[in-house]
């Protein structure tokens, strides 16, 4: 909420904002058709499925616009190491300890484990420049955090084969 400008943000008490914002409706309406079993016409089916097929591309095109403002040279700072080391080592390891106290084991424990280890999602950038956020900082934390889990979830997948 601290990264919504106060405008935009419904206040807690106002219950029919939140029932109105977009996000929600889209859950309800998936609900609706869930539980209806109703289909919008093929034509906008596959229009939606063109359109959510090119959300990656241009998230990609956003971050290389975004760095190369910013340079790469500014990429590793203090701020986005401290990131990765919480994102893809402190959480999983937190993960992994709780997997192991309460004896989740196997598959479970292995797929737990994995998931916080991924890197920061690409969406990231997009949502903290839509609201007004570091989206320079967030670009940097997204690409550091995918190029550091290239090296760091094999670790994890040979320290999970070994704990459980």
């Amino acid at each position: 909420s601290f990264l919504l400008p106060p405008s935009r943000f419904p206040r807690r008490d106002d219950a029919q904002g939140k029932v109105k914002h977009p996000c929600i409706i889209a859950v309800e309406i998936g609900i609706i058709m869930m539980l209806t079993g109703f289909r919008f016409p093929e034509f906008l089916q596959r229009s939606v499925k063109s359109l959510g097929g090119c959300t990656t591309a241009i998230t990609m095109l956003f971050i290389g616009t975004v760095l190369a403002d910013a340079g790469l040279h500014n990429l590793l700072s203090r701020m986005t190491v401290l990131f990765s080391v919480v994102r893809l080592i402190l959480i999983p390891f937190a993960v992994a300890a709780g997997c192991y106290l309460f004896h989740v084991g196997g598959t479970a424990a292995g797929l737990s484990v994995v998931l916080a280890a991924m890197p920061a999602g690409s969406t990231t950038a997009i949502l903290a420049a839509k609201y007004h956020g570091d989206e320079v900082f967030a670009t940097q934390c997204v690409v550091i955090t995918t190029v550091l889990s290239m090296i760091i979830l094999p670790v994890w997948c040979l320290v999970l084969n070994r704990m459980f």
